[in-house]
């Protein structure tokens, strides 16, 4: 597979570009270049959607061989995130499925964005020589829709590119743009005109979508996206930081065996859940172990600094390794977990023996252990 367009658009939609060709890769770096903003006044981020098992395929090397130094974290067969860096130019490669793990088109309709439809000739791409095939491209709907003076032609533009006036291009721009727009009428987009259309059109409700999530982060919670950030993960828990109280501080255990001793009181597999009906809607909101739902006030789990001890401190969150007796079983409902050769187990057991934290173990109380 060779690429043959990258389509740009600045996030703030100040400006955007294409670039075609074998050499589009290496086109597209020149023009990032161009475009440079001092990383002391803001990141250069690019973003791109689903890109950690694509695009960044192939653009981490174009910017490997324009002399860039590349580093890169990988999940699985995914690049999750890079940084490209030569001289005074850095540049941050970010994947918003990361955040949104969800199609373009089902995102737009979650927030909402309307998203025209229409064919995307990808399909009858097998060459190069094939992106001047032309084609009667427009649909009868958008037949009617084509223009014929300039003032109309001003209109049509600021509708499609949310622009105020032809002279917000830059020249090269307007020039490709008159020259589609007469294509468009004449019904003769070759398969190239047709692809650059919709692949802008995914780059601009890709950036659309972006700022509409940034924007309800900041309404809904009050929260502003920190740059360092590049997953749901990583977002889920500076956002807990945020509800923990004033001054506390998360310390990372230094020596190994504490570090296991504190992973081994989280168990997996359990959520916390609501059941009830509103508006004639039934509604299920399951919140698992996730850090945000951790630092809920009324299901705390200990965070924070600690200090060893031998007993266990009554009203204070803690973690402890310690042997729970079942002693009344008939009020045991199966929420309490222990390990079982690497397995889950939450049967009725006489015995447990293993690290809990405190919640977990007033939990274990109040289905019969002692």
């Amino acid at each position: 597979f060779i690429p043959y367009l990258v389509c740009v658009q600045e996030m703030r939609n100040k400006y955007k570009y294409h670039c075609t060709g074998e050499d589009c890769m290496n086109q597209v770096i020149t023009k990032l270049e161009e475009n440079y903003v001092d990383e002391k006044k803001t990141q250069n981020v690019i973003w791109a959607w689903n890109c950690a098992g694509f695009d960044y395929q192939y653009l981490l090397p174009a910017f490997a061989d324009n002399g860039y130094e590349i580093k890169y974290m990988e999940q699985g067969s995914r690049i999750i995130y890079s940084v490209a860096t030569k001289g005074i130019y850095t540049f941050y490669l970010k994947d918003m499925v990361l955040f949104l793990p969800m199609k373009l088109s089902v995102a737009a309709k979650a927030f909402p964005i309307p998203v025209p439809t229409g064919e995307i000739p990808s399909t009858i791409v097998e060459s190069f020589d094939d992106l001047d095939t032309s084609k009667r491209w427009y649909t009868e709907k958008e037949d009617i829709e084509r223009v014929d003076d300039e003032g109309k032609t001003k209109q049509w533009y600021a509708e499609r590119y949310e622009i105020e006036k032809l002279s917000d291009f830059d020249e090269h721009i307007h020039k490709i743009s008159i020259n589609m727009k007469r294509k468009y009428e004449r019904g003769e987009y070759n398969v190239l005109d047709k692809a650059i259309k919709y692949c802008y059109r995914d780059v601009d409700v890709s950036r659309r979508v972006w700022l509409k999530y940034k924007k309800q982060l900041k309404k809904l919670l009050g929260f502003e996206m920190p740059p360092f950030i590049i997953t749901g993960s990583q977002l889920a828990f500076e956002m807990m930081l945020t509800m923990l109280p004033n001054g506390i501080k998360l310390p990372v255990p230094e020596i190994k065996r504490e570090y296991d001793f504190f992973r081994n009181a989280l168990y997996g597999g359990r959520v916390f859940f609501e059941v009830g009906v509103y508006e004639n809607l039934i509604f299920i909101d399951a919140r698992s172990l996730y850090p945000t739902s951790m630092s809920l006030e009324w299901c705390y789990y200990p965070f924070g600094d600690y200090l060893p001890t031998n007993f266990e401190m009554e009203g204070k969150l803690g973690v402890y390794n310690c042997i729970l007796t079942m002693k009344e079983p008939e009020k045991y409902r199966n929420y309490t977990v222990r390990r079982d050769d690497g397995k889950l187990m939450n049967d009725l057991k006489d015995t447990l023996k293993g690290v809990y934290t405190s919640v977990d173990i007033q939990t274990a109380r109040d289905q019969g252990y002692h």
